[in-house]
């Protein structure tokens, strides 16, 4: 039996770009999205939460190039239940009243969108999305001693490998490989031992539940998000020329080191609220 929980992988979705090849469209996977809830204090008549809808990705995603202005719209692809997949176009609104948002720090590679929840389900697309209480932030994960070792799932659309007729998320399996103080102070990140490619960017980070734990530990006893794939990490060679005196640098070979950026959950939620604090308090969609 799979670790996985199937209901994850609807959670995960194609970012796509669109351009035009005669008298066609030509689509492209340019990142991973997935869809989170959170509670913002609204509730239904009996009681119960009534979560905000977001997609998560990352701000390069959602940026042309590096200081450029942003997309004014984003396209996703999801499911439809029983049928093929569908592109959706996500208008990105900003300003007062926006629906996106940037996390406000520049150098935090999160960018998050509120989704009308009532739309994607009118429209008979067949999704699902994390809720509060499968999210892990770093407090969370201290307590749990979820650290250096620790086993992941890693979900997205690697090379842009995402289905033909329906939106097949790819699973990768990786391992936390640093998370300290140190890194978190000065990246903002933790780094993962995992194979991750373009494509793979936005893309949710899963810890594998387990019921084994060393002596005084607590056992993993669900798969928590923990964070969203920031990108690989490139480790370069560079070619020199020895016909200079010093050396010329020539030609710089770059590789994916196996290593990945990982953006914890903390700061996911942080730009979720900011988003929501210029939304007002129920950070209701338009």
């Amino acid at each position: 039996m799979s670790l996985l929980p199937r209901g994850y992988l609807d959670t995960t979705v194609a970012i796509e770009s669109s351009q035009p090849d005669g008298e066609a469209t030509r689509y492209r996977t340019i990142g991973t999205g997935f869809f989170i809830g959170f509670d913002y204090g609204d509730r239904s008549a009996s009681g119960t939460e009534n979560y905000r809808l977001f997609l998560v990705t990352n701000r390069h995603v959602l940026a042309t190039r590096p200081g450029a202005p942003s997309r004014t719209d984003v396209l996703i692809r999801v499911n439809r239940k029983g049928g093929a997949a569908r592109r959706v176009r996500l208008a990105l609104r900003g300003g007062e009243g926006g629906n996106w948002a940037f996390h406000p720090d520049d150098e935090v590679d999160v960018a998050v969108i509120l989704v009308n929840a009532r739309v994607l389900l009118e429209a008979g697309m067949d999704f699902n999305y994390f809720r509060p209480g499968d999210v892990a932030y770093l407090a969370t994960m201290q307590e749990l001693d979820i650290g250096p070792g620790e086993e992941l799932f890693v979900l997205g659309f690697p090379m842009g490998m995402s289905g033909v007729e329906r939106n097949y998320v790819i699973a990768r399996a990786g391992m936390i490989a640093r998370l300290d103080e140190e890194i978190l102070a000065s990246a903002g990140t933790f780094l993962i031992d995992a194979a991750m490619f373009p494509g793979n960017s936005g893309g949710p980070v899963i810890v594998k539940p387990n019921s084994d734990s060393l002596a005084g530990g607590r056992p993993i006893d669900r798969a928590y998000v923990v964070g969203a794939v920031r990108s690989y990490l490139p480790y370069e060679d560079v070619a020199y020329s020895f016909q200079t005196d010093p050396p010329t640098p020539r030609m710089v070979f770059t590789e994916n080191s196996g290593l990945a950026d990982v953006i914890p959950m903390d700061y996911v939620k942080e730009a979720a609220d900011a988003l929501c604090v210029r939304r007002g308090p129920r950070c209701e969609t338009a």
